[in-house]
């Protein structure tokens, strides 16, 4: 078998071996390209968002839709529509295209669990807007900026959220 020479080691090795430091090494230094949900998304933070998930009040079931909704892998209608499960990609409740973002956010389901949600909310906090506090961002990603909402608060809506979206996927 003919033997090289590797940079990295130096050492003669058969050319059908390939040692797991050397892959290792390289992957270690290979230029990483970003997701494709992080490159359609620059403006979240997705640190904060997967930390969000990670909070110890959210249930397993919880953290695993979330782990999901975010890099966009949730099995809803219009994605099972592409791999040619379903036969139409639309919605069950009111006949739109079923995206992530309807789901969630514009679905008749959505819309009446938020509803709900707001108003638990707004018992805490009365004056709170709620177009602010659900919005895409928050819904999807776990994120609320720092400023509409005190930290007590912020944890409570994060958690609401997340029961918002266990009732409405679940």
């Amino acid at each position: 078998s003919f033997k090289q020479t590797t940079p990295l080691f130096g050492n003669s090795l058969p050319t059908n071996i390939i040692p797991t430091k050397f892959v290792y090494w390289s992957l270690l230094n290979k230029d990483r390209t970003k997701s494709r949900v992080v490159s359609k998304h620059p403006n979240i933070d997705f640190k904060t968002s997967w930390q969000n998930i990670h909070d110890k009040n959210n249930y397993p079931q919880t953290r695993a839709l979330s782990w999901r909704i975010i890099p966009e892998i949730l099995p809803i209608n219009h994605r099972l529509y592409r791999f040619h499960l379903r036969k139409n990609p639309l919605c069950d409740y009111c006949k739109r295209v079923e995206t992530t973002e309807h789901a969630f956010l514009h679905c008749k389901i959505a819309k009446i669990t938020w509803k709900e949600i707001l108003s638990l909310i707004r018992k805490h906090e009365p004056n709170i807007d709620g177009e602010i506090i659900l919005n895409y961002r928050s819904i999807i990603y776990n994120l609320l900026l720092k400023d509409e909402a005190p930290t007590y608060l912020q944890r409570l809506i994060i958690i609401l959220i997340n029961i918002g979206k266990d009732t409405i996927w679940y």
